[in-house]
């Protein structure tokens, strides 16, 4: 059993360097820095971005939802999904960000899927990241101190939560209030080709700009 958990931890951080090498998004933290070698469990951490153009970009998604969804100003957060390289209008791109709000709650510590890879905070909006493409490879684990210390931090974010049992409080509750958004957000797509600008598209790959 120790020897699978090295390996897995081994496997994370080969995946996570490669990543880091495509992606534009340059950070401090996450996998690679913050592995938790604690008994093979990962920690949810707090990274900074070092893209321009990434940030610009979540930005201008946060103003404009808010401009439209006073829900939006007080609740919710945005979700980047990376995803892995393909071809988009015939352009070879290293890297896919699907990008978008969301209201969704953590309440269930026993689905590690549903917990950010690592988070940070934009225009005073949680941004969290998603290595969708990484974690269909390895069922992710966190641990559950990282885990109680993330949903603490983005309580305030969430709609308000009814509690049905004293006893068991995240077991028996619900969110009366909640919503949960599935469609809408953009995409980014980072070309191979490093003489060629990102490019933004709506998540039907309609270009934007």
């Amino acid at each position: 059993m120790k020897l699978l958990k090295s390996l897995l931890i081994l496997i994370i951080l080969f995946i996570d360097t490669s990543f880091a090498q495509n992606s534009p998004i340059l950070i401090k933290g996450g996998y690679k820095d913050s592995v938790a070698i604690n008994n093979g469990l990962i920690s949810i951490d707090r990274i900074e971005i070092n893209d321009g153009f990434i940030s610009n970009a979540i930005i201008k998604i946060i103003n404009a939802k808010i401009d439209k969804d006073t829900i939006f100003r007080t609740k919710g957060y945005i979700r980047v999904n990376i995803l892995g390289g393909g071809v988009f209008n015939g352009i070879e791109v290293s890297s896919r960000y699907h990008i978008n709000s969301n209201y969704r709650n953590f309440d269930n510590y026993d689905n590690d899927l549903i917990y950010p890879n690592y988070y940070t905070i934009l225009e005073n909006k949680p941004i969290l990241f998603f290595h969708n493409y990484l974690d269909e490879i390895i069922m992710k684990k966190f641990s559950m101190q990282s885990k109680i210390k993330f949903k603490n931090f983005i309580e305030t974010y969430l709609f308000p939560k009814v509690n049905l049992n004293k006893v068991d409080e995240d077991k028996f509750s619900f969110r009366p209030s909640e919503l949960v958004q599935i469609h809408g957000g953009i995409m980014i797509f980072i070309p191979v080709d490093k003489n060629i600008c990102p490019i933004v598209s709506d998540v039907y790959n309609t270009p934007q700009y």
